[in-house]
């Protein structure tokens, strides 16, 4: 009963596996006069057991575990799969560590999740990711720097009208840039965010695109 009523409420790789163990011991003791049933069940607990590990190393490398969208890695490991014409937006909260700062890392890390939230749910074919702290990297694979531009204004504009906490005000800058041809991963990044850099500097709440 305690792995079934996990499953129902958590509904995690480790709780499946643990259930489809527990179904399987109950069905080699049910029918164990029977040839090969412990043989076959043992190996399905195994494998099941064997997929929950797999799938637990990959959300450990792959998914940040406070936004629950994907990390770093998983933007660099993207990167192989691109074509030759993307774009991708850095944005920063502006102004995070006062959030930190006046109402504690707790309300902080609230902020974060409903921006990723946020970010995640973009429509016009972005793809969100934590890069680290308050920095989020959205790649897109828009055709032309309007389709660009355009994403990164829905970006700022959904957390601007976020509902979150009375009288605390959310705003993103960001930078972003367009591959040019035969440009490195590294090297874009690097633009966009010397761009994010510059709309910081510029006054935050805005997109620099050059």
């Amino acid at each position: 009963l305690p792995v079934i009523l996990s499953f129902a409420f958590r509904k995690t790789y480790t709780d499946a596996a643990l259930l489809a163990a527990v179904i399987s011991a109950l069905i080699m003791l049910s029918w164990f006069n029977r040839p090969l049933i412990s043989a076959l069940f043992v190996s399905a607990s195994l494998i099941a057991l064997g997929i929950s590990v797999l799938q637990n190393s990959y959300r450990m490398a792959f998914i940040d575990e406070l936004t629950g969208i994907p990390a770093r890695r998983a933007l660099q490991n993207k990167f192989s799969t691109l074509g030759k014409k993307y774009s991708l937006a850095m944005c920063d909260i502006d102004h995070f560590k006062q959030f930190n700062d006046t109402y504690g890392h707790d309300v902080g890390d609230q902020v974060l999740r409903m921006v990723a939230a946020k970010l995640a749910k973009v429509s016009g074919g972005g793809k969100a990711y934590r890069y680290g702290g308050e920095e989020f990297v959205v790649l897109t694979l828009a055709e032309n720097d309007e389709d660009a531009l355009h994403l990164a204004e829905r970006l700022r504009y959904k957390t601007f009208f976020s509902d979150f906490e009375s009288g605390i005000k959310i705003t993103l800058s960001c930078g972003v840039a367009k591959r040019g041809k035969d440009e490195s991963f590294a090297n874009l990044l690097q633009r966009a965010d010397a761009n994010l850099y510059q709309a910081k500097k510029n006054g935050r709440d805005q997109i620099i695109f050059k």
